[in-house]
């Protein structure tokens, strides 16, 4: 088997997870074809167990069960240092430990792009960060500690005001769809 390469260990193909943890892509990694992709990596998977973990989420369906389960664990990390992904299973469920340190590194470069976003915003309204009065927070994500420390870091001076973080952003692209289409 090594004159094909099969003996040879690489790494899994990083968007079967990246689409798994995309909510509206999530079905479409049911597809026949990716669920045989998958079976095809067992073949050479340095780490077995994981591709067959990813194997079952995909052959039984449970791409959303896992989405919702990541995010109870996100959700319940803004209160504790510590938390554990309930991945579901036909058998016993498995019990992932996570800290808000894994958290926080898992969101970093997320973070660093936002902050880049809103220094480049202030830099196109020619406004310096101290002249910010107040940042209003919206949606699940500003939930977290770290989104929110950062954006209060860069915004030392402005006041601090949240929304209804789960509900605002259905609220305003709803009044956007009245405004634009009657």
């Amino acid at each position: 088997s090594s004159e094909f390469g099969l003996d040879q260990v690489r790494p899994a193909p990083a968007h079967h997870f990246a689409e798994l943890a995309t909510w509206h892509r999530i079905n479409l990694q049911y597809a026949p074809k990716n669920i045989a992709d998958v079976r095809a990596l067992l073949r050479t998977a340095h780490e077995p167990k994981k591709i067959e973990r990813l194997l079952d989420a995909l052959e039984n369906r449970r791409g959303h069960e896992i989405a919702m389960a990541v995010e109870a664990t996100k959700i319940h990390l803004t209160d504790a240092e510590v938390s554990a992904i309930k991945m579901p299973a036909d058998r016993q469920p498995e019990f992932i430990p996570v800290s808000r340190d894994d958290l926080r590194q898992s969101i970093a470069g997320m973070i660093e792009q936002l902050l880049a976003a809103l220094t480049e915003t202030l830099r196109m309204a020619q406004t310096e960060r101290g002249e910010v009065q107040t940042v209003f927070l919206t949606g699940g994500s500003t939930a977290l500690p770290l989104v929110r420390d950062s954006l209060t870091a860069l915004l030392p001076q402005a006041k601090v005001v949240a929304g209804d973080t789960f509900g605002s952003v259905g609220t305003g692209l709803a009044i956007d769809a009245a405004r634009r289409f009657g």
